[in-house]
């Protein structure tokens, strides 16, 4: 079996669902079930379409995975394995990375909302970072009249992600003396959120002494100030002195309370020492370096900003994190006087990385010995040229990053290609250089044979064809090049029917493989023979399945006829002379070469060959005496000097694939250097079924 990813987004946000594309194809030769599954996500945020197929032999099954991220997701690469299983059992994995983007959300909630106090009113806020990634948060205070004083506490809080931060807003004015209530209105606000939130607050503050009891109050002054007269006059005139000099009582209505110092925000952008590029990830941390165990925080945004609000003013140690990125804590930021202190253009470095790509052609089959040259568009680095390895595959490492690359791509018998990477902090990059095969051509000679010699055919009709492509062309008539054929143009990577066609001749069928830009000369002759009678019939193997593709020669010492069997296992070659003795041979890759002979006057119309595999496999299961499969098990089945060498998986199965079926072979089952049994197995006599042989589950002991 054979998988790749088709497509899938390079990042994602949570909420909002996406697609990823993956293709299977089945490279065995028998039916196959294939079914996903996933590592990395819980089942709920993910579903197959389809579920679970049936493939044939060569058969592409594209998967669509649709994936919807949980909000709880947090911020930077997640790492996915899809899995691809089969039965017999076995599995490949496609590891997939897929950037998850910072989502920045919060709410705030405050109470109460009204309330009537004296001089200070208290409320509590409640802020919720609704994200997925901790941020830096807080709350601010506007009284748009600018009379009232506030105290938060905390000033500034890092809230994780769906979790909750409270803080203690104290509102504070010296009351009236006397009068109505008097409502003041104030807003909070939420500081650190993506976007704006604030909440009207009233506070409804009541005077000392109301008007009513004042009113009550200056009645009886009045009352009380006629009644000292009074008396006090009497007194005078009894007593004939001056009265005491009366002391006038002070009354002090309270003091200001002092204000806390301005708050400070540092405000800055953060870029990479590689190329001077803004960087869209981490974290900005200030620590205060006269307080310990207090630090503040900011997300670094994708155009690289940051802020931090709500700062103490004095001198902080500055560090930036993320991932890809190499640590940096070395820089201090010290209080400038003004509210805003700007840091422009912070540099940091990112972690070394790694380009792992593969050349392929547009088959997805590798493409070995192609020549890389890698070089950078925005970086100062020398170009770098290496060779793709036999499964296509190469590697550059310790390379710079972020930065901007361009891989020039070249193999015999394709178009160049190039391709751009943007190559984030840290990130390994994977890609599939696709290359387009250069188109072919095919050339040769037809003729016939008189008397021992051979003649030049022309006018001969040259077809090529290969699914749905066909093209045609005739051989040549020159003194020179009679019976030379050319066929240009012809698209590589595939193989080709030549079929030979002319009046009063047999056509001749040949099957020829067209590499990649290959400029095919046939190397021996094709011969056209006189038609006569036909020789015709059908092809299946030891399973009674139609075998096609198989090339069909007929002879009878002197001339030659060839055919090819059809998909239906058919096949049918004209000019044979009834009164002579002919060999049919069938030749085939998977099968062994078979001859019949026919006699002369014998009837060759209903040729049924039956053919016998070349190879065939043996498979099985082994347990112990309890039942539990035995996993490690060495299986080696030995023929003469021939081996071949498998171990059994962790259900206790084995396969063992490529064995000649002309041979009488021993199967044994080794665990170290102790032989637990063995088997013999003779493939002429052993019961087959597509080219295997069972053994069902084998008992081993002494494990």
């Amino acid at each position: 079996m054979r998988g790749h990813i088709v497509s899938h987004p390079k990042s994602a946000e949570v909420g909002v669902p996406f697609l990823i594309e993956v293709e299977i194809e089945n490279t065995r030769s028998t039916i196959t079930q294939v079914r996903l599954e996933m590592q990395g996500l819980d089942d709920s945020a993910y579903a197959f379409n389809p579920l679970q197929v049936a493939l044939f032999p060569e058969e592409i099954q594209r998967f669509d995975i649709e994936i919807n991220l949980p909000v709880s997701t947090p911020a930077g690469n997640l790492y996915l394995t899809i899995g691809a299983l089969t039965e017999p059992e076995s599995l490949i994995s496609l590891p997939l990375t897929i950037e998850v983007l910072p989502r920045y959300e919060a709410s705030l909630n405050a109470s109460p909302r009204q309330m009537l106090r004296g001089s200070k009113a208290e409320v509590q806020a409640l802020v919720r970072n609704e994200g997925n990634l901790p941020v830096a948060m807080g709350v601010n205070a506007i009284d748009p009249a600018a009379e009232l004083q506030f105290t938060i506490e905390p000033e500034i809080s890092l809230v994780a992600p769906q979790s909750d931060a409270s803080f203690r807003i104290v509102a504070r004015k010296r009351r009236p003396f006397w009068g109505a209530p008097l409502p003041r209105d104030f807003r909070i606000e939420l500081v650190g959120a993506a976007e704006p939130e604030n909440t009207l607050i009233t506070f409804v503050q009541k005077p000392l002494i109301n008007r009513g009891i004042l009113t009550a109050a200056t009645l009886l002054l009045i009352l009380g100030m006629w009644a000292i007269a009074v008396i006090w006059g009497f007194a005078q005139a009894r007593e004939a002195r001056e009265p005491a000099a009366a002391v006038g009582p002070s009354f002090v209505f309270g003091s200001d309370i002092a204000m806390n110092p301005p708050l400070k925000t540092v405000k800055g952008n953060i870029v990479a020492s590689s190329n001077g590029s803004a960087i869209d990830r981490g974290l900005v941390k200030l620590v205060p370096l006269n307080e310990s165990g207090i630090e503040f925080s900011s997300p670094i945004n994708s155009d690289g900003s940051f802020e931090v609000p709500a700062l103490r003013p004095g001198t902080y140690a500055m560090e930036v994190l993320g991932e890809g990125l190499v640590s940096k804590s070395n820089q201090l930021v010290r209080d400038t006087g003004d509210a805003v202190i700007l840091l422009d253009r912070v540099s940091v470095e990112g972690l070394s990385t790694v380009i792992r790509g593969t050349v392929q052609n547009a088959s997805a089959d590798p493409i070995a010995d192609a020549s890389v040259q890698l070089s950078s568009i925005d970086l100062e680095i020398d170009p770098l040229t290496l060779i793709a390895e036999n499964n296509g595959e190469f590697e550059v490492k310790a390379l710079q990053s972020p930065g901007e690359y361009e891989l020039l791509v070249a193999a015999d018998g394709y178009d160049p290609a190039q391709i751009r990477l943007s190559v984030g902090p840290g990130e390994e990059t994977e890609p599939v250089v696709e290359l387009v095969a250069q188109p072919g051509s095919i050339t040769g000679f037809v003729g016939y044979e008189d008397a021992g010699e051979i003649y030049g055919l022309s006018g001969v009709e040259v077809t090529a064809e290969s699914g749905d492509f066909s093209v045609t062309s005739t051989s040549v008539a020159s003194p020179t090049e009679t019976g030379v054929f050319y066929l240009t143009g012809l698209p590589t990577l595939r193989s080709y029917t030549l079929i030979f066609e002319s009046p009063g001749y047999s056509s001749t069928t040949l099957i020829r493989p067209l590499a990649a830009g290959e400029q095919l000369e046939i190397a021996n002759w094709i011969e056209m023979t006189p038609a006569y009678d036909f020789v015709q019939g059908s092809v299946r193997n030891s399973d009674q399945t139609f075998v096609e593709n198989v090339e069909i020669t007929v002879t009878d010492g002197l001339n030659r006829a060839y055919s090819v069997s059809d998909a239906n296992g058919q096949f049918s070659i004209s000019g044979r002379q009834s009164d002579r003795d002919y060999v049919i041979t069938f030749e085939h890759p998977e099968y062994l070469t078979q001859a019949l002979q026919i006699t002369a006057g014998e009837d060759a119309s209903r040729i049924s060959a039956t053919l016998q595999r070349a190879f065939f496999a043996i498979t099985g299961s082994l347990k112990d005496g309890s039942g539990t499969a035995l996993q490690g098990i060495d299986v080696l089945a030995v023929s003469g000097d021939s081996e071949f060498a498998t171990v059994s998986t962790d259900k206790g199965s084995f396969l063992l694939s490529g064995l000649s079926t002309t041979k009488s072979w021993t199967v044994r089952f080794d665990q170290g250097s102790k032989n637990l049994g063995a088997q013999i197995v003779d493939p002429t006599i052993a019961t087959m079924t597509l080219g295997n042989v069972e053994l069902g589950v084998i008992t081993l002991s002494g494990n």
